[in-house]
């Protein structure tokens, strides 16, 4: 992975990694109006300690904050796991989830990163999983994930 500079909204220079979010994700003040909201995100405010949705643009109080969270779908890759099936042989196995924040509430509320809680309930549903089935199960078939992608977002924004 290279690091790349990019011009920023400061009129300074910034460094960022290819993927990285092109917005700021932490909390901004603005001066009159709360910000426009850009395609497929949902800008909060913050005021008095309680965060919000807001539906539209307002007009802001000193001390408000706002924050743009991205709603579009997203890739969280689990890289490659080297379990041991029910009958000791090992497998390597990989897996990509997609997700995306239904209640950016609750995204920026509750958790420091939301993602890195999909990814770990993920690799434990999927470890879970492969320890209880025998190597023959996994030779040329396709294997449901569906109980893994339900373990990885219940609870989760």
């Amino acid at each position: 992975m290279g690091i790349f500079r990019s011009r920023s909204a400061g009129m300074g220079w910034s460094m960022y990694a290819p993927g990285q979010e092109g917005f700021a994700p932490e909390w901004q003040s603005s001066a009159l109006r709360s910000p426009v909201p850009q395609v497929g995100f949902a800008v909060l405010r913050q005021r008095d300690g309680e965060i919000s949705r807001l539906k539209g643009r307002e007009f802001s109080r000193p001390g408000d904050q706002f924050r743009q969270v991205d709603l579009r779908r997203r890739l969280i890759q689990i890289h490659p796991q080297s379990i041991p099936t029910a009958d000791a042989m090992a497998v390597t196995i990989t897996m990509a989830l997609t997700a995306a924040t239904i209640d950016p509430v609750k995204f920026v509320a509750d958790s420091q990163n939301p993602d890195e809680e999909i990814y770990l309930a993920a690799q434990i549903a999927l470890r879970e999983m492969v320890v209880a089935m025998p190597l023959e199960d996994f030779i040329g078939v396709r294997i449901d994930l569906e109980q893994i992608g339900r373990a990885s977002c219940r609870e989760r924004v």
